[in-house]
């Protein structure tokens, strides 16, 4: 079943493992960064997605390499530039290593704390801009 959700700015910092964009990620099990193929640098995070499944949480977790120096393939699925880490028991790839970083680049980009996003279920989804 398909549960629409739209996010908003959160207003306090969670260690919960809920939907949300940007911040940081709260890991289920030991930390598993995925590092950039090319850089060899930390990917950035984009945000985890909770996946619940009977009484089992799991949490995926979205990474793409975003550095200052220009990287090409960060589209393609097996390029090493883009991650999708599932906890727990999920399998890395070959195609990309991970660190035990706690914490790393984070998206939105701001210089000392990176706000997220928190999920918020809402009734239906309402389009209120111009396509």
């Amino acid at each position: 079943m398909r549960r629409p959700v739209r996010f908003e700015p959160g207003s306090e910092v969670t260690g919960l493992p809920v939907t949300k964009l940007g911040g940081h990620p709260v890991w289920l099990r030991t930390p598993q960064w995925p590092v950039s193929g090319s850089l060899g640098e930390p990917m950035t995070f984009i945000g985890q997605f909770r996946l619940d499944s009977d009484d089992e949480c799991r949490v995926a977790y979205l990474f793409m390499t975003d550095g200052d120096e220009y990287v090409d393939g960060t589209w393609e699925p097996e390029g090493g530039e883009n991650a999708v880490i599932i906890q727990p028991d999920g399998s890395v790839p070959a195609f990309y290593a991970v660190s035990d970083l706690d914490e790393g680049p984070s998206w939105p980009h701001q210089r000392h704390a990176a706000p997220s996003y928190a999920a918020v279920p809402c009734r239906r989804w309402r389009h209120t801009a111009p396509v």
